[in-house]
């Protein structure tokens, strides 16, 4: 698997984290770059991926809602 997959994935694990805890994606983000815990480091490209996902996630709303007929966003899982 190469690197800027390996970043994605980081990335898709801390906003499911943070949306199962019920945590902001930007706060649980802060939490993993300065406690990486078990884990090797965030890599800068997941840390980009979060912010952006996160200064965009009106517009992501919109999108998914907008073409996911027949689904709405709450019932959606959430990795989703």
């Amino acid at each position: 698997m190469g690197a800027r997959t390996k970043a994605r994935k980081r990335a898709l694990d801390v906003l499911f984290e943070a949306e199962q805890r019920q945590l902001e994606p930007i706060v649980l983000l802060a939490e993993r770059i300065r406690e990486s815990g078990t884990q090797t480091s965030l890599p800068q490209y997941s840390v980009e991926i979060v912010e952006g996902v996160v200064a965009e996630q009106e517009r992501i709303d919109e999108l998914l809602a907008t073409h996911a007929h027949g689904w709405t966003l709450e019932r959606m899982p959430a990795v989703d």
